[in-house]
């Protein structure tokens, strides 16, 4: 439906145009408004200011409820500001109130489709059916153009560690407290710790040459063996240089998988060794 334009900017003029069709070419979001309410008038310039920032990312629309009562009806729009998200003609996110910059910032980064996310869930999907030279090469692609991506620097690192741990160190060394993969990145650190170690890194101690030979074990691929000496390790010295065998377990694991049949044969014996 078509009402008499406005003097906004982002003002919605003709809801099917401005905002369904444009979606098919470009995220739009919608702030759903009213001048009568104070709440939207503070969202209000956050909106547009994010829409400058970010032109090439999605568009804004602003839609007076008052002026469009029915797609206010049609959207459940019971309180506002209330903001939608829509792509392809559809809403696929959402959020209410005056939101402050950075949590709408958030949102956005969340919500809003991302090319180079999209070949990241691309490339993972194709990951159970094998690991081969492509898969790396993608992912080392991807990350070049999009470096900010820190879960693509994990699982590549997680890929290419027993080739290549002092590559994945580098990887995941920008990883830090705040990303989500955070702990599992710690877990990789330690591995390649590990793996890099020197048989006269290895203090003197009577798990010693347990662990050099899981070391060794682990670069032959024979991570069922290498974790049997890992286990025997935990059970005689559990706090050899620092915990390392415990720490090297782990990281095994996180690697492997849940699904990996070592992890299956021996994870249960691994948890009960460290009591």
């Amino acid at each position: 439906m078509k009402k008499k334009a406005m003097s906004g900017k982002y003002d919605v003029i003709d809801f099917q145009k401005d905002v369904i069709e444009e979606s098919y070419h470009k995220p739009v979001l919608v702030d759903f408004w009213a001048a009568w309410c104070q709440p939207c008038r503070m969202l209000g310039p956050v909106l547009e200011k994010l829409a400058e920032e970010n032109k090439d990312r999605f568009k804004l629309a602003k839609l007076d409820t008052e002026s469009f009562p029915e797609i206010a009806r049609q959207f459940n729009i019971r309180s506002i500001p209330a903001v939608k998200l829509f792509v392809k003609g559809k809403v696929t996110a959402e959020f209410a109130g005056a939101l402050p910059k950075q949590a709408i910032e958030k949102f956005l980064k969340q919500h809003l489709p991302d090319k180079n996310r999209d070949e990241l869930e691309a490339i993972k999907s194709r990951i159970p059916y094998g690991v081969n030279g492509e898969i790396i090469k993608r992912l080392e692609n991807l990350i070049e153009k999009a470096p900010e991506l820190t879960e693509a620097k994990f699982l590549l690192a997680r890929l290419i560690v027993l080739q290549n741990p002092e590559k994945a160190r580098q990887l995941i060394s920008d990883i830090h407290a705040d990303s989500p993969f955070c702990l599992q990145s710690e877990y990789l650190r330690n591995f390649c710790h590990f793996m890099t170690l020197k048989d006269e890194d290895f203090e003197e101690g009577k798990v010693r040459e347990n662990l050099i030979e899981a070391r060794k074990l682990i670069q032959q691929s024979q991570f069922d063996k290498a974790l049997e000496n890992i286990i025997q390790s935990l059970m005689v010295q559990k706090e050899y240089m620092d915990g390392l065998a415990r720490k090297t377990g782990v990281a095994i694991f996180t690697i492997l998988g849940n699904e990996h049949a070592a992890t299956k044969a021996y994870r249960r014996r691994f948890d009960m060794s460290l009591y």
